[in-house]
């Protein structure tokens, strides 16, 4: 590195033969300008990672809800975010639109709702995708009611955000 320093210098000051002329603040602004114009590799990557961290927004619908389109193994649903949810709920009738097989699940898991006492079964899903937020290997839970449940987007999803925030009305994530 102080060798390319040393070198954009040299550079300048071949470049800049009637230096006296220019003040210092006009000197180093060349030199600064000239040291931003070549590509540099640790600028670019974080340029690219900022690119692919780009925040997901969800403005609250009626009653403060947000609802929001979720791709599950490639099949879409609406799930509400509720980070008073342990787990990824999907509702039955969701599980069967996502064509999930209901027969090869085992409803041993007890939950206790605002609707009553439900069983659920615990599965995994390959991928599940919230605008550009992609997650592999998820733990879901599918419920056996097949009442019209809401199928939630619960903390199983959110802890594995690098952070997420509520401000006017807006969730805003961040993968």
């Amino acid at each position: 590195m102080k060798n390319y320093v040393l070198f954009i210098m040299a550079v300048f000051l071949a470049q800049n033969a009637n230096a006296e002329e220019m003040s210092y603040g006009e000197r180093m602004q060349r030199l600064q300008s000239m040291q931003h114009s070549r590509p540099n590799a640790e600028n670019y990557l974080n340029s690219v990672q900022r690119e692919q961290n780009e925040p997901v927004r969800v403005e609250a619908g009626d009653g403060g809800h947000f609802f929001m389109p979720v791709s599950i193994n490639g099949k879409q649903i609406e799930m509400v975010a509720d980070t008073g949810a342990s787990s990824i709920f999907i509702s039955y009738n969701d599980a069967l639109a996502l064509g999930i097989n209901m027969g090869s699940l085992n409803f041993n898991v007890s939950y206790s709702t605002a609707n009553g006492k439900i069983m659920a079964a615990r599965t995994t899903a390959r991928e599940i995708q919230v605008g550009s937020i992609v997650m592999t290997n998820v733990p879901i839970t599918i419920s056996q009611n097949r009442n019209n449940d809401m199928s939630l987007l619960g903390m199983d999803f959110f802890q594995r955000l690098s952070s997420y925030e509520v401000r006017n009305n807006v969730l805003t994530m961040y993968k």
